[in-house]
């Protein structure tokens, strides 16, 4: 009869011997088997693509402060905005004396790929307009406009009219940021 034993099983009887090899067994299994097939979300995914910016632009803390905090607040407006009984941050705000209004909009069937979908323009659309004059310009828009082309999205769509898609969602959200 064959006993099998799951893997952080036998790391600990393996190592029972040696603590700090049965920790960093433990951990590296750990690690591993979390990391081997992760996921990123859409937004993850955009928070990597403004840390990029960042990296190849000047140093200027405040103004990436400011980037990070505008992005963010975008992002969580673009999925917020989908979201039933969640509150926005911009949208349908007066926020420090900027009022963004907001109109009834119909509510799309795949709330999810709406969500993906706005935080992928709204970024996207913020990026472009804020890293204009960074020293790698050429390099960063490539590489902007390559991963919208990955997530399948147009980059050509600038609507505004966020009562018919996600796009012009995100597109209104960035406006007004930037605004």
């Amino acid at each position: 009869m064959k006993i099998i034993l799951p893997l952080h099983l036998f790391l600990y009887f393996a190592t029972k011997t040696n603590p700090m090899k049965k920790l960093l067994l433990l951990i590296f299994s750990f690690l591993w088997f979390n990391n081997s097939n992760a996921q990123h979300s859409t937004a993850r995914q955009w928070n990597e693509q403004v840390l990029e910016a960042i990296r190849a632009d000047f140093a200027r803390p405040t103004v990436h402060a400011r980037n990070l905090f505008h992005t963010s607040a975008a992002m969580y407006d673009a999925w917020a905005i989908y979201e039933d009984g969640v509150d926005t941050y911009f949208l349908g705000k007066t926020v420090h004396g900027y009022h963004t209004s907001m109109l009834e909009f119909p509510m799309p069937y795949d709330k999810r790929a709406a969500q993906e979908e706005a935080i992928s323009y709204a970024v996207y659309r913020i990026l472009k307009h804020r890293f204009q004059h960074s020293p790698r310009v050429v390099i960063l828009f490539e590489q902007l406009d390559d991963f919208m082309d990955e997530l399948g999205y147009n980059k050509e769509n600038y609507t505004l009219d966020f009562t018919c898609s996600p796009a012009g969602m995100g597109n209104y959200i960035a406006q007004n940021i930037i605004a």
